[in-house]
């Protein structure tokens, strides 16, 4: 049924959450006693595959040498503030609303450790803070002494 819907819509993996939300709820309310989408995965689209043989030539990642020649440009023409900001995003995967969101508490100095929590974000003309809604966005990252003193 996924794999004729998936060739007419685009957005085939929406409608997935969305009934997957649907029969969660009925789970969850003993209506049905097992989710018919738990083992469903949405077929990918040959223009997708395509995509993927041909981003060797448009990557969007860094490569380790072009981190190393960035980071060393921010230590020098940045300020240290703005510096310490690329390095925790590029070593620890954090969202720039999270990384903006730190506080001295979420920083452990002995334990070399970086608690990602809450991010900050900007609505309506004011910055504010919003806790994280999932535990997969609740981390604690440890550092590792380089990445721990960016200095």
């Amino acid at each position: 049924m996924f794999n004729e819907i998936a060739q007419l819509i685009k957005s085939v993996n929406d409608i997935k959450i969305q009934a997957n939300q649907v029969f969660k709820y009925a789970l969850k309310m003993d209506i049905i006693s097992k989710n018919p989408l738990e083992h469903v995965t949405i077929p990918r689209q040959q223009n997708e595959i395509f995509n993927e043989v041909n981003e060797a030539d448009e990557r969007n990642y860094w490569r380790k040498d072009e981190i190393k020649k960035f980071l060393t440009i921010t230590k020098q023409e940045l300020d240290f503030r703005d510096h310490v900001l690329f390095h925790l995003l590029i070593y620890t995967g954090a969202r720039k609303g999270e990384v903006l969101a730190l506080t001295w508490d979420d920083i452990d100095f002995e334990a070399g450790s970086v608690r990602f929590n809450k991010t900050l974000f900007f609505h309506k003309g004011k910055f504010l803070f919003q806790t994280s809604k999932t535990r997969e966005f609740k981390r604690l990252i440890s550092l590792d002494s380089k990445t721990h003193s960016p200095c």
